[in-house]
């Protein structure tokens, strides 16, 4: 009964909003939000290294050239350790169960028999270099033995410091072998016979390597092969500024040469900054030439080097006399010994003498050794090497030492 009443009662109906069929303000109809943790932002993270990748990374890594080296350095010793006649050797190039004994004796033996494919033995200072390079072999397996300075490697030391003194009696020391500077005589040379000049595109390309090697203190080609166009904006150590109402070149030397690699011995090292004025006084002023040089440059141009090839149909009166074309390493490390051949120099002159006659000529006009360091951005004593006393100075010192006093002489006859 009770429940047939209940039936038979109409359900209560609220009132209704008849705008827009709205729900009455007494009425919430507000769902409670749940609170999310805010999402972290998608980083861009590098694919996972394989595991040869991650094994490389993890011990001492050389330059490419130095690798050569230390693939030829082993290359000999696994030849040796094949045709020796010596048990027990261990294998160096698997540095698998290496005992400091075992090695120690292995190389004794080694730099003792080891000779050049003809027969004849190594120079002292290959055979030096060839225990170095087995050495660096090594701490590319993370096994850092120091065969020169560990007091487990002494009859090594002494083995190799007493080989190498026998060899130098017998006459196989090899001089060492230095770039010869390019003295002012013989860049006067270079001007009056038109290989430096302004006029022909390969005398422009000529005339900016050799200006930016002498007053850059660049070493080699390699240095030239990485610099930058200015206009491209990509990675540009070159650049143009004002200073004193007058253009200037700044160059800010790039991390990765080879005395600032960026590593963790490196980090607070300041890269080599130069400024290059003008020089009116001179055969032709290197911002002068630079300007000239990237006016006659492709203006839409692919190639992001500073040194581009030379048209071959090109004349002094077009606008673009370069090609979009970057010149080979090869090529910019055998420059300055082309021009010097063109110009029937006699000695050794490569790339390097525009870093050694760079730091000539600031020690023979007075400049102080700090500024020179900067200039060339050394960071030892071994500027030295490069600054070269020249003849005129020699002969002064000569006279000085052995020439007595013009009296003293009349006095004595």
């Amino acid at each position: 009964m009770a429940e047939s009443i209940l039936q038979c009662v109409p359900p209560t109906k609220l009132p209704r909003n008849d705008c827009h069929d709205q729900p009455p303000p007494n009425v919430s109809t507000s769902v409670p939000v749940k609170k999310t943790r805010k999402q972290p932002s998608c980083r861009p993270f590098k694919p996972p290294m394989t595991a040869q990748e991650a094994q490389s990374m993890k011990f001492k890594s050389f330059a490419p050239k130095m690798k050569c080296k230390i693939n030829w350095a082993l290359t000999m010793y696994s030849q040796w350790r094949v045709l020796q006649i010596h048990e027990h050797v261990p294998d160096l190039e698997k540095c698998l169960d290496l005992e400091k004994s075992s090695v120690q004796s292995a190389l004794c033996s080694f730099i003792t028999e080891v000779r050049k494919m003809d027969g004849t033995d190594f120079p002292p200072k290959t055979l030096y270099e060839i225990v170095v390079c087995i050495q660096m072999s090594l701490e590319s397996h993370g096994i850092y033995w120091k065969f020169l300075e560990d007091e487990s490697f002494t009859e090594l030391k002494f083995m190799l410091d007493n080989e190498m003194k026998k060899r130098t009696r017998e006459g196989l020391a090899c001089p060492v072998k230095q770039a010869d500077v390019i003295t002012e005589d013989q860049e006067n040379q270079l001007w009056t016979m038109g290989i430096l000049g302004k006029d022909k595109p390969l005398q422009l390309l000529r005339t900016v390597l050799y200006l930016l090697g002498i007053n850059l203190a660049l070493r080699a080609g390699q240095e030239h092969r990485v610099l930058h166009s200015i206009a491209t904006g990509h990675r540009n150590q070159l650049s143009f500024a004002v200073h004193d109402g007058k253009r200037v070149i700044i160059y800010k030397e790039d991390p990765g040469t080879k005395t600032n690699q960026g590593g963790i011995r490196h980090k607070k090292l300041l890269g080599k900054t130069v400024t290059i004025y003008p020089a009116m006084d001179r055969a032709c002023c290197p911002v002068a030439a630079l300007l000239k040089y990237h006016a006659r440059l492709p203006p839409k141009r692919k190639c992001q080097a500073l040194y581009l090839h030379p048209r071959c149909d090109s004349k002094s009166s077009d606008d673009v006399s370069y090609c979009d074309v970057a010149m080979g390493i090869n090529k910019l490390q055998s420059a300055v010994k082309e021009m010097c051949e063109e110009a029937g120099f006699e000695g050794n002159f490569t790339n390097h003498s525009l870093r050694s006659t760079s730091a000539t000529h600031m020690y023979q006009a007075g400049i102080d050794e700090q500024t020179i360091c900067e200039i060339t951005g050394y960071r030892s004593n071994a500027v030295r090497r490069y600054k070269r006393t020249s003849e005129d100075l020699k002969r002064k010192a000569s006279q000085t030492i052995s020439v007595p006093e013009k009296s003293h002489c009349e006095t004595t006859v």
